[in-house]
């Protein structure tokens, strides 16, 4: 196929059909492609340009919704804050209950006091109504009682006691 512009056409007849597509002009010069028209002219469409893709947007991702927060509590009666010393500092501990009606997995889950000392769960399900009690000291973990692995932690006249979810939710506090 031959393309021809306006300067070049036969006997200097052009035909230029001017199209609006996405905001571009085409033009079309009478050249031999298309079928002759009923004045005998004969077009073919010229592109002097590469057209280029429109991109698609781009998704917005959505965030995961949370799993519900479990109602797992610092049970105060279980505590014994005020018990450890340097010699013993498994005479200290915090309890936590599963007062939810599902186990309750802790695993990253995580305690703090007042001045951020962190204790990080490792394998430890709640059933419901369960209770874990966490000492500070050093000492083999079982299912219902685990080890902080140091010294003493709780202060014995006021302290607080935080017990976060794997997102770092807060799921209980006590001060006391």
């Amino acid at each position: 196929m031959k393309n021809m512009h306006a300067s070049h056409c036969p006997q200097g007849l052009c035909l230029a059909i001017c199209l609006a597509v996405v905001g571009l002009v085409l033009a079309v010069p009478n050249t031999a492609a298309l079928p002759t028209s009923d004045a005998g002219l004969q077009v073919s469409l010229y592109l002097p340009f590469a057209a280029k893709p429109v991109p698609s947007p781009t998704p917005t991702p959505t965030a995961t919704p949370l799993p519900r927060l479990l109602d797992v509590r610092v049970e105060w009666p279980c505590c014994n804050v005020r018990g450890g010393n340097a010699q013993d500092p498994n005479g200290e501990w915090v309890c936590f209950k599963n007062y939810d009606s599902q186990p309750a997995d802790l695993a990253r889950w995580y305690v703090e006091d007042a001045a951020l000392h962190r204790y990080t769960f490792h394998a430890c399900v709640l059933v419901p109504g369960a209770i874990v009690r966490l000492h500070s000291g050093a000492g083999a973990d079982t299912a219902t009682v685990v080890y902080w692995g140091g010294g003493t932690v709780w202060n014995n006249t006021h302290d607080t006691v935080d017990l976060y979810d794997c997102f770092g939710r807060n799921v209980s506090h006590l001060r006391y």
